[in-house]
């Protein structure tokens, strides 16, 4: 009989705890992380030592970035494949269903995708036929003003003098949240023990 996930944890014994006071992981960086999220916080696998990222190595740092994005995006392609199972598992029922521990029930959301076009031909085709009231189509469809960005930053790079300044009172500098860019320019265990 197949083991359930839950039973599998259950039986491999309790998780280590973690040490009672954290300790820093070693300037000296592995030849590749091997992070685990615990509730100590983030975890080298191999030591067991929790991480500082503020006293981590530099190199260290970016080779965890790298690790961790690669397995968020793993993680959220296992995780996109497990619901898309257990949703056909739980078939067409729209009835909450028992299963081991859990309660489950599927949440099917749809929503209408409008052909704006259509539509508002269709309202002045009805109102010309006094089907619907005069004021229909200004309710039903709003016309939203945006920018197009590509399209203004060419205008605000060919303008000057006071062309230029009239338009650069229309927008304001907005930051994002910087995003770190790693290029790999080495592998892993291909410097030599020692090495720069």
């Amino acid at each position: 009989m197949a083991r359930t996930f839950a039973e599998a944890v259950a039986e491999s014994g309790p998780p280590a705890s973690p040490p009672s006071t954290p300790q820093v992981a070693s300037a000296a960086p592995p030849s590749a992380p091997a992070v685990i999220d615990t509730p100590a916080g983030l975890v080298n696998g191999p030591t067991g030592e929790v991480l500082d990222v503020r006293q981590l190595d530099h190199a260290y740092l970016l080779d965890i970035v790298d690790y961790l994005r690669g397995r968020k995006a793993q993680l959220d392609e296992v995780l996109a494949q497990a619901e898309d199972e257990a949703i056909r598992r739980h078939g067409t029922r729209e009835t909450m269903m028992p299963v081991g521990d859990w309660e489950v029930r599927v949440e099917r959301r749809a929503s209408r995708a409008w052909d704006v076009g259509e539509l508002e031909r269709t309202l002045i085709d009805l109102q010309t036929r006094g089907l619907v009231g005069e004021d229909v189509r200004d309710r039903v469809i709003k016309i939203k003003p945006t920018v197009e960005g590509t399209e203004a930053r060419r205008l605000v790079e060919h303008l000057d003098g006071e062309a230029l300044d009239a338009v650069r009172q229309c927008f304001e500098w907005k930051e994002s949240r910087p995003r770190v860019a790693l290029t790999r320019t080495t592998w892993p265990g291909t410097l030599e023990e020692g090495a720069a």
